[in-house]
């Protein structure tokens, strides 16, 4: 489900090539700063996701199982630590891995999914946003968050 390879994702001034693998959209959502992200989000809300993705454009990739899981969310964990330390601590990327392991296990217990999102070319992630806050609101059964 949701396994969309992407040509070139543009992040300010620099382009980047993604493939459909989910290294490459870790790799993606752990540099970017603009152009992608990965978020959790219920079960019951992939389908306004997938609805929000088709009406914007944006590229996506919903992680399956644990390992794709973790991938993404040390990703995303990567870039926030980068951003406000302006590093990411290898020498903890073990007890980090570990962490968010036990966090991918928890989300997906709890019926949730992680899904990485890419922007257009030459366009950021509001437009996405934009729409899928629109279908929650207006799809109040599907979203309970």
């Amino acid at each position: 489900m949701g396994k969309q390879g992407i040509e070139t994702v543009k992040d300010g001034s620099v382009t980047t090539r993604v493939g459909r693998d989910i290294d490459s959209w870790a790799s993606l959502v752990g540099f970017s700063h603009k152009a992608a992200v990965a978020e959790s989000f219920d079960e019951s809300e992939i389908p306004l996701v997938v609805q929000a993705v088709n009406e914007t454009g944006t590229r996506y990739r919903v992680a399956s199982g644990v390992d794709e899981t973790r991938k993404l969310l040390v990703a995303r964990l990567r870039r926030r630590l980068a951003k406000s330390e302006g590093y990411f601590p290898d020498l903890y990327l073990e007890r980090i891995e570990e962490s968010e392991q036990r966090r991918a296990e928890n989300i997906l217990e709890a019926g949730g999914a992680v899904v990485a999102l890419a922007c257009k070319e030459g366009k950021g992630l509001d437009d996405f946003w934009r729409a899928y806050d629109g279908l929650r609101q207006a799809n109040p059964e599907l979203s309970e968050s």
